[in-house]
């Protein structure tokens, strides 16, 4: 399934950003204007404002509840309403009336029978398990008379569609460019279109951005990733995480009975088996480390083929201690 950045129908990032504030969720004084006009308090204000930039950004009306709280925020403050004023689901009467503002102030027309006639498309038959979708991308098949008329009213049934135009119309072409190359990668998945030379490949080192492309984009890139812009702030914040993930390790030491610290170096418990080991395997093996001790045991997926030159077809042969200088259960 295509991720939902592929998809023509895009989110609120998780951090919006202050140039995104600015620059796409900043109303105009005429915006601002236009609601006040169409609006008798300050509430549904704020809900018509925040529907149009949201609009106006995503190219759908979202739920209320799904516009980030900053969003609504910012807009409340540039057009000077009360804090107390705060964004809630209007009645379904005023949101449809206040949806329909929108599209008259984007321009947009809204054809309920078109939209209709679109959506059976997707309709699948229970019985065929085929949409009238999958009938529009059948192929002209061998000349004759049947065939003919079968494809004259395939070519019927496409012109009762209308015009592409106009069912692209008040479609940004962004939009369009992301449903089509999201359609694209699905019909190469599955082998329905080839591409010309897609057996040669390209250097991925040409592929990549370079630094100068680059660096604009850090201080955008960083608010919403939620890391500090500068040098010295990030490398404490990477710090403070490696830190912080220490602690949570070393705190979990002292209750690990099967593990050791013997100059500084981690190993097993002298003649113990790793209490996960148990869990997940029936047999062990004798530790591939090269401690040769005899009582350290490691778990694995599958037996090996021998054991010490015997098959695991017979008795597996007690292990033996090689080292009694060496102590029993390093690793």
């Amino acid at each position: 399934m295509a991720s939902i950045d592929r998809t023509a129908y895009p989110r609120f990032t998780r951090a919006v950003s202050a140039r995104e504030l600015a620059e796409v969720f900043t109303p105009s004084a005429d915006e601002v204007e236009w609601a006040r006009g169409k609006t008798h308090d300050d509430q549904p204000l704020l809900a018509l404002l925040v529907w149009l930039k949201a609009y106006q950004r995503l190219g759908y009306f979202p739920k209320l509840a799904e516009v980030p709280t900053v969003v609504a925020e910012h807009i409340r403050s540039v057009v000077g309403l009360p804090e107390a004023v705060v964004l809630a689901e209007a009645a379904e009467r005023s949101a449809t009336r206040h949806r329909s503002y929108v599209r008259t102030r984007v321009g947009v027309a809204y054809d309920a029978a078109g939209r209709a006639r679109l959506g059976r498309l997707l309709v699948v038959d229970p019985v065929t398990r085929r949409s009238e979708y999958d009938g529009l991308k059948d192929v002209a098949q061998a000349a004759s008379l049947g065939k003919f008329k079968g494809r004259l009213a395939f070519l019927r049934d496409l012109d009762a569609l209308g015009p592409t135009e106009v069912w692209l119309e008040g479609i940004p072409p962004g939009k369009l460019e992301v449903c089509v190359f999201s359609y694209l990668a699905a019909e190469l998945r599955s082998g329905d279109i080839a591409v010309a030379g897609s057996d040669s490949y390209a250097n991925l080192q040409d592929q990549l951005m370079t630094w100068q492309e680059c660096a604009p984009l850090v201080e955008e890139f960083c608010a919403e990733a939620g890391l500090p812009t500068e040098a010295a702030e990030l490398t404490g914040h990477y710090k403070k995480l490696l830190a912080e993930t220490a602690a949570a390790v070393d705190g979990g030491y002292p209750g690990n009975t099967d593990l050791v610290l013997e100059g500084g170096r981690p190993s097993c418990a002298a003649g113990k088996v790793p209490s996960g080991a148990r869990r997940r395997s029936s047999w062990r093996r004798p530790c591939m480390t090269g401690c040769r001790s005899g009582t350290c045991w490691t778990s694995s997926p599958a037996p090996p083929t021998s054991w010490a030159g015997t098959t695991t077809s017979g008795p597996r042969p007690a292990p033996t201690r090689r080292s009694p200088k060496r102590s029993a259960g390093t690793c």
